[in-house]
């Protein structure tokens, strides 16, 4: 059944077969281990019985475009700890670091999140679509030691 509104009411789900577009507006239920490719929009509520693999990119500005946890002190280009979309991590100097996407962003317009172990100021120094440059900066100003674990996250479109 198809809505318009957000109020689900009890007994207006629909299932819909795998291979649909899901395109519409109603609430879908997919079985487990249900695998995605090519291109879907999920318009509306979709209701996961289990783990759903997307093969192909998730095209929207709510999903993290890029995200990546590394260790601060690691010196050179590094592979990150962990991630998505990053190639590599470069440490500039102290708490001074590069994070490389593999696959670039469609412009500089994006929000970057910085965390990090210890109480820090995290603030970016430069963006482009296939880099971002990250600083770490103690309460007074002042570069601290490099921070045992950095964290990285990208929204954008």
């Amino acid at each position: 059944m198809a809505f318009s509104s957000s109020t689900v009411i009890s007994g207006q789900v629909t299932k819909k077969t795998d291979y649909d577009r899901l395109m519409d507006n109603t609430v879908h239920i997919l079985r487990s281990a249900t695998t995605f490719s090519g291109a879907k929009t999920f318009q509306s509520a979709t209701i996961f019985q289990g783990t759903a693999t997307f093969s192909s990119t998730i095209s929207s500005p709510q999903v993290c475009k890029a995200w990546c946890t590394f260790a601060g002190a690691t010196t050179g280009t590094n592979a990150p700890t962990d991630g998505h979309n990053v190639a590599s991590v470069e440490r500039v100097s102290q708490s001074v670091y590069t994070v490389n996407f593999t696959n670039n962003l469609n412009n500089a317009n994006y929000a970057i999140v910085i965390c990090t172990t210890g109480i820090t100021i995290n603030i970016y120094h430069t963006k482009a679509v296939g880099s971002v440059g990250v600083n770490v900066y103690a309460q007074n100003g002042t570069l601290p030691p490099d921070p045992t674990e950095v964290s990285v996250h990208i929204f954008g479109t």
